[in-house]
């Protein structure tokens, strides 16, 4: 779930929330009025009964037809305060109690009534009243009743009313933690995240400005994107030189679907790289276009172009198996356009390097190359304590050969003998070329039966070699030196290998002569 849609269901959810509580309250706030009104209305019951009592007295002690008008007056009100509060009265415990002040209120009528009566007829004033003490026997009751029922309603008003606190309270503490809930989401975690993607991206760029060469970038990126994606495979291609190959410069599974479809893949089998733009693969929702390299593989892939200066170099592959939130995919593409113009310029960098060793006539490593390479295997063999042959090499009588047939014909030849020694070596062995008509090759771990063998067959094999417009014998002299045997260190051995080659050549040309013992 991004997080938009966490702080929006968030948002939801909080709404909801409030909207109960305004619900709540507004019934609550109704429940409160109700009982306000139940209570008032049993207590009006009270004071009209206590009118009723108050106007029976008057007519008593007065005797006058206004009294007993009053008292008329007060027995029709307290009738419709009763109607009222039975009908607004729900509860039976409530309606029972209302029911036994009725007939308490009923009985004490009755008594009274016939009070009245003995005053309208005319008795004596101040004759005895023998009602009197039951009809207070009966107020009284009415009365315990009453205030029986009041206690009940102030008691279940009161317990509604600390309900009704506890509501608000809690939805508070809803509200907090919902708050709370939001600000992690939408700020603290999102600067978390922020910060953390940040320092991730400090590394990485660390990590390239000082990687020495274009496999070490692509190691570094790809554990990179591994680490920060969380992904289950990062795949880094590259366009070769000739940008007819699409080729990968990262471990590929070799059971993997990728590992398929890259099989003879051209670059534009990439739509990343055919469209310049990234591409979005899910196998559960296939688009119109089906990418050849990763269009088959099970799980959501997410292609990136590496783009420099507006041109394609090679794209960025990464599978994952659940979809990628907006931070991930906006690392990932500042994490391959950040590594691309580094890449592109150790790319560059490797080519230069290559082409100043190189030499370029033949192919074969140059002058500076070899010495650089026979300083490296001359340390190797002392560390490993194996011996390190040293083969020099040069073709007999090549000036006549660029005096009678030109010299472009002789440059033919030289990269002809420089193809024939490349592919006559072991892959482990060096071969270059010293200048002129000279080359050098080094066979580390081969001692002076081995070397001679190599020797031997690279005498051969220049020996067989027709040149188109050369019509004369190819030969070459050699000199065979072993180190530790012959030389201490790279200069003497390149020395002794020097002087069997002159060796060679005093002695009849076309032959192989080893270092003097």
């Amino acid at each position: 779930m991004s997080r938009r849609l966490r702080i929006r269901l968030l948002l939801v959810i909080a709404a909801c929330v409030v909207g109960a509580g305004v619900a709540s309250a507004t019934i609550q706030r109704s429940a409160s009025n109700a009982d306000f009104a139940e209570y008032s209305g049993v207590n009006a019951l009270r004071v009209d009964m206590l009118a009723q009592d108050a106007a029976l007295q008057e007519v008593i002690h007065e005797r006058s037809s206004g009294a007993v008008e009053r008292f008329t007056d007060a027995r029709h009100a307290f009738g419709l305060t009763l109607a009222k509060a039975r009908a607004r009265d729900e509860e039976a415990d409530e309606k029972a109690s209302l029911a036994r002040q009725q007939q308490l209120a009923d009985d004490w009528s009755q008594r009274a009534e016939l009070a009245v009566a003995g005053v309208v007829q005319g008795p004596r004033r101040g004759a005895a009243d023998h009602g009197d003490a039951a009809r207070t026997g009966l107020l009284t009751a009415f009365l315990k009743e009453n205030s029986s029922l009041l206690a009940d309603l102030a008691e279940e008003r009161e317990a509604r009313q600390q309900h009704a606190l506890e509501l608000p309270i809690g939805l508070i503490a809803v509200l907090t933690l919902l708050s709370a809930a939001l600000l992690w989401v939408g700020v603290e975690r999102p600067a978390r995240d922020e910060g953390r993607r940040r320092g991730e991206q400090d590394e990485l760029a660390g990590a390239l400005q000082v990687a020495r060469s274009e496999p070490e970038a692509y190691d570094v990126l790809a554990r990179h994107l591994t680490r920060s994606t969380a992904s289950t495979q990062v795949t880094i291609l590259n366009r070769n030189n000739s940008a007819d190959r699409l080729e990968p410069v990262s471990p590929v599974r070799p059971d993997s679907a990728v590992a398929t479809g890259l099989e003879g893949a051209a670059p534009d089998s990439c739509l990343a790289i055919r469209m310049a733009g990234a591409y979005e693969g899910n196998p559960g929702s296939p688009g119109l276009l089906s990418c050849e390299v990763c269009g088959k593989s099970p799980e959501r892939t997410t292609c990136l172009p590496s783009l420099v200066g507006g041109e394609v170099i090679g794209s960025v592959l990464v599978e994952h198996a659940r979809p990628f939130g907006e931070l991930t995919h906006r690392q990932v593409v500042e994490s391959v356009a950040e590594a691309a113009p580094v890449i592109a310029n150790l790319r560059n960098l490797a080519i230069a390097e290559m082409r100043a060793a190189t030499d370029g006539l033949t192919g074969l490593p140059n002058q500076r190359a070899v010495h650089d390479t026979l300083k490296r295997m001359v340390a190797q063999a002392g560390r490993t304590v194996a011996p390190l042959a040293l083969i020099l090499f040069d073709l007999d009588r090549f000036k006549t050969i660029n005096d009678t047939f030109g010299h472009g014909r002789g440059d033919d030849v030289l990269a002809a003998v420089g193809d024939v020694a490349a592919h006559t070596v072991r892959a482990a062995d060096f071969v270059g070329r010293l200048g002129g008509e000279e080359f050098a090759v080094m066979l580390p771990g081969s001692d002076r039966e081995g070397a001679l063998k190599v020797a031997e067959n690279l005498r051969e094999a220049i020996s067989g070699l027709t040149v188109t417009g050369v019509d004369c014998s190819i030969t070459a002299s050699f000199g065979v030196a072993i180190l530790p045997q012959d030389a201490p260190d790279a200069s003497a051995l390149l020395r002794v290998a020097d002087r069997a080659l002159y060796a060679a050549k005093a002695n009849g040309r076309d032959r192989v002569e080893v270092a003097a013992v």
